[in-house]
């Protein structure tokens, strides 16, 4: 990997996708990643990792995130919350994707002075359940969506602190945090709700 990433410095665009071969290797895929410090060009990057493999990894390679990073997608990493912390450190990140268990656990508690730049946030397919964090965690947040978070029980976000928030999007969520939307949007002037549930498939 590292021999491979040498000879590309100004690579902007990577996608990984770990298969159920690179779990039975002799080398954990996450220290291989390690290896992504040599693209120092790197703007947007997604990982997926093999969904099949749930035990508890090793994470250090995302302290070898480029610092050019603008755009992370992570899926099926099964990682506690509390690891973004250091893709919070990101100085130029502006689109982060959560999917399919990238994080698992009940509560996330933000860090302060993380995602300094980021403007837009996807969080998909989750067992989150409280979500604490206010607009001084995402100082700069515009978009908001939360696909299949049936569990989750409020935005941590409300009308009175909204911040730079424009749009939030619910798909497939719960009754409650559809409610909170709602709310938000009858006292917000400006901010744009989109909600999509079997109760109103349609409806935005």
């Amino acid at each position: 990997m590292k021999e491979v990433f040498s000879v590309m410095p100004h690579l902007k665009k990577l996608e990984i996708c770990e298969t159920e071969e690179d779990c039975c290797g002799i080398c954990e895929p996450s220290v291989l990643l390690r290896n992504l410090q040599y693209l120092k060009e790197l703007e947007t990057l997604e990982c997926c990792f093999y969904k099949q493999r749930v035990e508890v990894r090793q994470i250090s390679f995302f302290s070898a995130l480029p610092c050019s990073l603008r755009q992370l997608s992570l899926s099926w990493s099964y990682l506690p919350w509390e690891d973004t912390s250091l893709i919070g450190m990101l100085p130029r990140l502006e689109v982060l994707k959560l999917k399919h268990f990238a994080f698992r656990g009940p509560k996330w508690e933000p860090k302060a002075k993380g995602f300094c730049r980021l403007t837009h946030l996807l969080i998909e397919n989750t067992d989150l359940v409280h979500w604490e964090a206010t607009v001084h965690h995402f100082p700069r947040l515009q978009y908001l969506v939360l696909k299949s978070c049936k569990l989750l029980e409020e935005i941590p976000f409300d009308a009175e602190e909204i911040g730079t928030l424009q749009r939030i999007e619910q798909h497939h969520c719960n009754r409650t945090t559809e409610i909170l939307a709602r709310e938000i949007q009858e006292q917000v002037e400006g901010i744009e709700v989109v909600i999509r549930s079997e109760r109103n498939p349609d409806r935005a």
